[in-house]
């Protein structure tokens, strides 16, 4: 594998980089085009009829045009100092990112009726100019909105998978000298003389002194063609939609420099534009949301985020240079020129009240400190500049609010508690006393359960549950069968598996027959929990590959050890995840086309191997549940996983299948969730429902997988597989097979999902029904055209249920989808209660 290219093999002289900027397209006077050019050059380039509107652009001309059939497109015309191999570069670029990632909003570049892609306009008035036409990206520009902290996380999740997309991308002219490419300060040094004012000359020469200190670190950082320019301007919203991003634009700073500077750059560009250095406010504050962002999709060392500071002082510095020389150059535009110079001056001074490592390490331990994740609230999604953006009073985002901590859906406030009971004052008080605050309640009213059977729950007054949320208890609450064979076998040996015992041979091949697959010739290893298993899975896998590298999708949970969470980011917006740990989007089948998702998957997969590469890694596994039930409920279609298990173990991976949530015939039709996508697994983690209740866990694993692990490496784990886990295992398998219970899921499954398809049509709130078996999720949403979701209203319905003693859950990256999953014995009468039941909280909203 080739070392990755470091900036240090780039040329940063000085003259080179002013000889440059001085013939480049920043200094060219040239007539402008109106709109008549515009669509007589449409018309003859493109064979395209429509009028034309001019955008206010700098450099080149710039026009929407709006076809007759309704049709819309962007053209721009070139200024005449960008050369040929320029706009090639920028052309390539977002052809590239097309092809690699479909589901970035980039422009579509078309070709003209010759087949071209840059077409020269072929006129003695206007010489060495080109067109190109773009297909029409729908939405407002960022500049014009106030984006909320979650619409700032998402143009940084935005920003990551550009990154990623364009990490392959090569091209002739990548290396070019661009004056906007902030590794050539230093070679700007002679614009100072266009800086009258005193102050502003001894902070861009303080910046320059800074900048050359850490010059040498920065030649060290990983580079590839980056964007280099996630300004306002280039950034295309859809408030209120699904997704807030909705166009990336202007590739015409596209170069080869360090991924560092491309999101200091981005981070700069969220500086706010009324600040004062000497007031009280940070001025990262708003750009932190744009780094967490970006660091859930793509990894930055720390030597990287020590240098991001620095290089955001740095663009700001080198704005101010270009801009007070272009000026100079075009008074007549002064004011559009120096727009962003004037509050530039403000971020200056504060960089330069401040120590350079201060700094550096403040970033560093932000991104390092799990805070208080970007807000999901409705009501902090953009609103125009001309009004403030609208808060929810009862969240404030800069404080981590109990009823969000830790990101936990349906999570209890232990501070507000006026409404209930003095009994429960009292409970709630004493377990704030006793437990972590990582222990949560559900519900706004807390529910005291003191006994369980079937598939009901009783509180302490004697009322009953109808559990449609408990799946560890698959064949139901207090089954008789495991409570007899666990009662039997602890009053008989309760002991480890050092010794040999029958028992566990016998469960270990009853289970491994269950398989369809060659995976039934695996080898069996127990623990007690799900997390656990995965995290064994893991460390096998990295013992077999000698690598680190993990990817997951993006809303994933996969445990709750050091390990395990490193690559569950669903434990929150700010979970640390691992150094080598990347994430894909999940097959979202209620936003994205089936030809969309297709090979989609698998594409993300190969960008994220090829990034992990490209950081010095590789990639030990991709691991995953079927259902993505983290990431709200995706249990169709079924033909995703099979080509990312090829690309995977193209890349010398493996691929792990998570079954603690769709394993034990959860679906209905099969056992097993992974052979609903016809894939063979690596390695097979098991967990929740395995022993009915009884903590009991383990994965099968192929031979010769665990076969060097087995050798090198110790493991023993007292309590997993011992001789009582393994009779609660035994019994839960049994009662599985003998009493038909995975067609019992089928069959009641059918019923519930004609039931909430139904309701469906009933309820505008209800975006979208998916599922399979005894598994569902329900997407609530504000609007089903827009598809935005709606935590609001899933927490009304959750908690509208458990007053109606209905107990479900919610789940999905904003918790907008209600979770349901009862115990595999649930009958079509239980099915019955919950649709009523539900009908009747939807139409009380």
């Amino acid at each position: 594998m080739s070392a990755p290219i470091t900036f240090s093999d780039v040329s940063t002289t000085p003259s080179s980089a002013l000889d440059a900027l001085l013939a480049s397209s920043l200094s060219v006077r040239f007539p402008r085009l109106d709109t008549v050019d515009a669509i007589e050059i449409t018309r003859r380039v493109y064979g395209i009829d429509g009028t034309a509107t001019r955008f206010s652009t700098e450099k080149d001309d710039t026009f929407r045009i709006d076809a007759g059939d309704g049709s819309r497109y962007v053209l721009k015309i070139s200024n005449p100092g960008e050369t040929a191999e320029e706009l090639d570069l920028q052309v390539a670029a977002m052809r590239h990112v097309a092809v690699v990632a479909p589901g970035l909003p980039v422009p579509r570049v078309l070709r003209g009726i010759d087949g071209q892609f840059v077409l020269p306009l072929g006129s003695s008035t206007h010489p060495h100019r080109t067109a190109r036409l773009y297909s029409y990206l729908e939405g407002v520009p960022l500049d014009a909105l106030h984006p909320s902290a979650r619409n700032r996380y998402e143009i940084g999740e935005v920003l990551a998978q550009l990154r990623l997309a364009m990490a392959g991308f090569r091209h002739p002219h990548e290396h070019r000298v661009l004056a906007w490419d902030v590794k050539h300060l230093l070679s700007l040094t002679g614009l100072q003389a266009h800086i009258a004012d005193p102050l502003h000359r001894s902070l861009i020469e303080q910046a320059f002194a800074r900048f050359a200190a850490i010059e040498p670190a920065l030649r060290c950082c990983p580079t590839q063609v980056v964007h280099n320019d996630f300004n306002r301007s280039n950034i295309v919203a859809n408030p209120g939609g699904a997704n807030f991003v909705s166009g990336i634009i202007d590739f015409g700073d596209t170069v080869h420099t360090a991924v560092a500077i491309d999101v200091a750059t981005a981070l700069m560009n969220q500086f706010p534009l009324d600040f004062d250095a000497d007031g009280p406010h940070d001025l990262f504050v708003e750009a932190r949301d744009l780094l967490r962002g970006y660091l859930a999709h793509a990894q930055l060392s720390d030597d990287e985020l020590l240098l991001i500071p620095h290089l955001a002082m740095a663009r700001v510095a080198a704005r101010a240079l270009l801009t007070s020389w272009r000026a100079k150059l075009f008074p007549e535009n002064e004011a559009y020129i120096l727009r962003f110079t004037r509050p530039g001056w403000e971020h200056l001074r504060w960089f330069m009240q401040r120590d350079h490592d201060t700094v550096s390490n403040a970033l560093l331990e932000f991104v390092r400190r799990p805070t208080h994740p970007a807000s999901r609230d409705p009501s902090m999604n953009a609103a125009p500049t001309s009004q403030p953006p609208v808060l929810n009073e009862a969240v404030d985002i800069s404080k981590p609010d109990d009823s969000l901590r830790g990101d936990m859906p349906n999570g209890f406030n232990p501070s507000a508690i006026s409404h209930l009971d003095a009994a429960t004052q009292q409970h709630v008080a004493r377990r704030v006393r006793l437990l972590s605050p990582s222990y949560r309640l559900f519900y706004a009213e807390p529910v005291k359960i003191v006994r369980g059977e079937k598939v009901y729950l009783y509180d302490d007054k004697g009322n009953d549950y109808l559990d449609a949320y408990n799946n560890v208890v698959c064949v139901g609450h207090a089954n008789p069968r495991i409570v007899d064979a666990v009662t039997r076998q602890l009053s008989t040996l309760c002991t480890h598996t050092r010794y040999m015992q029958e028992p566990i041979l016998d469960y270990a091949e009853d289970l491994l027959s269950t398989f369809s697959t060659s995976i039934r010739e695996g080898q069996m290893m127990f623990t007690c929990t799900g997390s656990e298993a995965n995290d064994l899975a893991m460390r096998i896998a990295m013992h077999y590959t000698g690598n680190t590298g993990v990817i997951v999708t993006s809303e994933a949970y996969h445990g709750n050890s050091h390990l395990t969470s490193s690559f569950s980011p669903s434990l929150g917006r700010r979970a640390l995840l691992g150094p080598y740990v990347r994430t894909v989007p999940a097959p979202d089948s209620y936003r994205m086309t089936p030809s969309e998702i297709g090979q989609r998957m698998a594409e993300q997969v190969a960008l994220q191997i090829e990034d992990i590469r490209r950081h010095g890694g590789g990639l030990a596994a991709f691991i995953a549940d079927s259902f993505f039930s983290s990431d709200g409920v995706f249990a169709h279609p079924t033909d995703v996983l099979a080509p990312v298990a090829e690309v995977v173990r193209r890349a010398g991976g493996l691929f792990i299948a998570d079954e603690v949530q769709s394993g034990f015939g959860r679906s209905g039709t099969h056992m097993w969730g992974h052979e609903r996508h016809g894939v063979v697994p690596d390695i097979v983690t098991l967990g929740k429902p395995m022993g009915n209740g009884y903590p009991v866990a383990g994965l099968v694993v192929r031979p010769d997988v665990v076969a060097s692990f087995g050798q090198d490496m110790r493991y023993f784990n007292t309590f997993g597989g011992n001789s009582v886990a393994v009779a609660a295992a035994q019994a839960t398998l049994d009662v599985l097979r003998d009493e038909h219970v995975l067609d019992n899921a089928q069959r009641v499954g059918s019923i519930m999902l004609e039931g909430l398809n139904g309701l469906a049509k009933k309820y505008e709130c209800i975006g979208d029904v998916r599922g399979t078996g005894l598994y569902f999720g329900v997407e609530m949403v504000h609007d089903r055209a827009k598809k935005d979701t709606d935590i609001a209203t899933a927490l009304k319905v959750v908690n509208g249920l458990r007053q109606r003693r209905v107990l479900i859950s919610a789940t999905g990256p904003d918790a907008s989808v209600l979770k349901i999953r009862p115990p595999l014995v649930f009958a079509a009468k239980d099915a019955d209660r919950l649709l009523t039941e539900l009908d009747t909280v939807l139409a009380a909203l």
